[in-house]
């Protein structure tokens, strides 16, 4: 109902302001990495949420967005939209658990899937000329749909026990993150006709992704570089 309702707003305002809209559909690879931390000084078999995470790096994904660029000022737009976005990345987990010593290591791999609202203030000068320099700053709210997530598991050397569901989303230990990320970023682009642009964004979230009930001792930040093609279908 909630995505029904954020649909219904964004279309609201395109009809809003249709005289000074631009619109396009864009999709592109994202470079995504998680920065997890684990600030738990205790370290007991009992506690599940207690690793030393030694390494964290990361694992590609996808975007796929519908582009709303409404005009507000000569030369600037406020641009929103709502698409389908893959974050995630990859953590290398170490220690030694007390009692008894048990040496512990597990390798996860996160793809969660976000529909994701961007809302940024972009430069786009309307000289007409063959290449233009677009550049923008904002921030977007996300909300997780899907996804997976693979676990493998070592204890003293022994089997590797493996791991694959889908990703869940809440405020329990046994979630993988919060239902909502919200970050900041930054984005550079080119438009090489009136119809196609590339570009380049950045986005960090600004809150942690650990679900509620571990967050004091858990801080998990998204991180992704998205490489994107744009095509307006209305300018």
């Amino acid at each position: 109902m909630k995505y029904l309702l954020l649909l219904t707003l964004i279309i609201g305002a395109i009809n809003t302001f249709a005289q000074k809209t631009k619109i396009a559909i864009q999709g592109g690879i994202n470079l995504n990495s998680i920065n997890w931390k684990d600030n738990d000084p205790t370290n007991t078999q009992s506690d599940s949420s207690d690793y030393s995470f030694t390494k964290t790096s990361g694992k590609q994904g996808f975007h796929v967005n519908l582009v709303v660029d409404i005009h507000t000022e000569e030369n600037y737009y406020f641009e929103t939209g709502i698409g389908i976005t893959k974050k995630g990345g990859k953590t290398d987990e170490t220690t030694t658990l007390q009692p008894g010593s048990v040496n512990f290591k597990r390798v996860q791999y996160f793809s969660p899937t976000y529909i994701r609202v961007p809302l940024y203030l972009v430069y786009m000068p309307e000289i007409k000329k063959k290449y233009k320099f677009t550049a923008g700053v904002g921030a977007h709210i996300a909300f997780g749909v899907g996804g997976k997530t693979e676990k493998s598991t070592t204890i003293n050397g022994g089997a590797i026990k493996k791991q694959n569901y889908k990703a869940k989303f809440g405020v329990n230990s046994s979630d993988d993150f919060k239902s909502t990320d919200i970050g900041v970023g930054a984005k550079i682009g080119f438009i090489m006709s009136d119809n196609i642009s590339f570009g380049a964004s950045y986005e960090r979230s600004i809150f942690n992704n650990a679900p509620k009930t571990i967050e004091r001792t858990n801080n998990a930040l998204f991180s992704t570089i998205g490489l994107s093609i744009t095509k307006y279908i209305r300018r």
